[in-house]
């Protein structure tokens, strides 16, 4: 995007590209950071930084790369449990016992359920490689120069590797719209060095923004959309029981009745979060630890065990008619994982 956007051989024209990309960001509310162990290496994520930092106000939001890949996995892997789930329970209620329909569904669940085997330990293993990343990140703010960033010229001595061609430095054209703005005020002492001036500013006012919100957690808002869409197939099914009706006459007794069919539906929702939850505190926990691979296998069952109960521990109060237990325990399910997300 970067070659798309600015110019590669005209140097006037670069540099109005470079001053129109900080330009561009100096404008921004907002600054999405895609992080990845090399982000504060690179001179151009640096100089975005530079620019969207030189202003005052601004909300930075940190996002490791690799979290797309756990939370695309997870949808995944959610669909393909909720599919072998739906399948059976429609075919066994459809069947009564029939024996066609019964190795129909032992059918359906071998070849569903190793998908889910598959998945999970890769889930693990990208969950830890996670963690390893982030325990990093201190060090690297810590240590942050711009003057050691790396850039695509310098390292190939600014002789394009493939044709030979000489490139333009851009690094002098970053250092400088960097000086620009990063320039001594009068109240400053004249000695000060603006590019020593903005790897302070990073260190000592973007370093604690980020470690704010880095950590264990993964953003809530994705979190939200990940497990709405991934249980909303089931969704129809719940409206079906509602419209169909519970056979109660008085219109207070079918409200509760409809209202627990709905909490079934969030039920899931709230298992899936809980999954999420106790993931990261697994990958956390597995994160340093020899042998990646073998501790990837090793967490899966436990993770399925743990939210089994969990969901088996929501399920259970459903067989106690005109019961409000069901309410009672998804309240104390719901307070555990908010107790986990923010704890």
């Amino acid at each position: 995007m970067d070659k798309l956007c600015i110019h590669q051989t005209d140097d006037k024209m670069k540099e109005v590209g470079i001053l129109g990309l900080g330009a561009f960001v100096q404008q921004s509310d907002k600054l999405l950071v895609l992080w990845s162990q090399r982000y504060f290496n690179r001179l151009w994520c640096a100089y975005e930084m530079g620019c969207f930092f030189s202003r005052e106000e601004g909300q930075v939001e940190i996002l490791p790369v690799k979290v797309a890949y756990i939370l695309f996995l997870t949808a995944i892997f959610w669909h393909t449990l909720m599919s072998v789930f739906h399948i059976s329970a429609v075919v066994f209620r459809a069947a009564e016992g029939d024996q066609e329909t019964l190795t129909l569904v032992v059918s359906t669940a071998a070849i569903l359920c190793p998908v889910t085997l598959v998945l999970l330990p890769l889930m693990n293993y990208l969950g830890m490689s996670i963690m390893r990343d982030v325990y990093q990140l201190p060090d690297q703010l810590n240590k942050f120069r711009l003057q050691d960033a790396e850039c695509f010229c310098c390292t190939h001595r600014h002789r394009h590797p493939e044709t030979g061609q000489e490139l333009i430095c851009d690094r002098e054209l970053v250092y400088q719209t960097l000086t620009d703005l990063y320039s001594p005020s009068q109240r400053e002492s004249g000695r000060i060095d603006p590019l020593e001036k903005f790897n302070r500013r990073v260190r000592e006012r973007l370093g604690p923004k980020i470690l704010r919100r880095v950590g264990v957690r993964f953003p809530l808002k994705y979190v939200l959309f990940l497990v709405t869409v991934s249980n909303l197939a089931a969704l129809p099914r719940f409206i079906t029981r509602v419209v169909e009706g519970s056979g109660h006459q008085m219109s207070w007794h079918r409200a509760i009745w409809s209202g627990l069919v709905f909490l079934q539906w969030f039920q899931r929702c709230l298992v899936m979060i809980f999954f999420l939850e106790i993931s990261v505190r697994l990958w956390n926990f597995g994160k340093f630890r020899h042998c990646q691979v073998t501790w990837a296998i090793m967490l899966s069952p436990i993770q399925l065990v743990v939210v089994g109960c969990f969901w088996i521990g929501l399920e259970l109060p459903y067989s106690m008619e005109e019961s409000w237990v069901p309410v009672l325990v998804f309240l104390v399910a719901l307070a555990l994982c908010i107790l986990l997300r923010f704890c």
